[in-house]
């Protein structure tokens, strides 16, 4: 069953992750989603962290990361709460992290942030040649998503004992 058969309000938890694990079974390709796929979440906050939309006189600048992490959490929370939660604590953290490292660094701190993306993406399709299959966002750009959540719960479940 393909992302087109089912409808969005049909896809609960228990479907995304199911249908995302589909083309996650090769264990060279979940080693390098659980490198890549937390640096790729890492940098692409920082990177929409750098545009600033609106700023406000002795307030930091509302970002691109906001609104878009605005937009993901409402996606979370319609999944489940506590997903919605971390992913808040987290897109917190790293806002503030990124702030402080862009103050220290510049251009340089988002020229680092540019080739590290650049470098898990190319990872990221070492690890589905391995696996002989296309990265689930080819069909449905919300598993973008879905990826950071699966790699959390994967190894949440590791870490206790269960399989996923």
């Amino acid at each position: 069953m393909t992302s087109s058969d089912v409808s969005l309000s049909q896809r609960d938890l228990n479907w995304w992750l199911t249908t995302y694990a589909k083309t996650h079974t090769h264990p060279v390709n979940t080693f390098i989603h659980y490198i890549c796929v937390p640096v790729i979440f890492i940098v692409t906050i920082g990177l929409l962290n750098a545009i600033a939309i609106v700023e406000f006189e002795g307030f930091p600048p509302v970002t691109l990361a906001w609104l878009v992490g605005c937009a993901a959490t409402i996606f979370y929370a319609r999944l489940t709460l506590i997903a919605a939660c971390v992913f808040v604590l987290c897109l917190v953290g790293l806002i503030a992290a990124g702030n402080t490292l862009f103050e220290l660094y510049g251009a340089s701190y988002v020229l680092a942030l540019v080739s590290t993306f650049v470098l898990a993406w190319i990872g990221q399709f070492i690890g589905h040649k391995y696996e002989g299959a296309k990265p689930a966002f080819f069909d449905d750009v919300m598993f973008l998503l879905i990826g950071p959540l699966w790699v959390v719960i994967k190894l949440v479940r590791s870490l206790r004992g269960a399989s996923v």
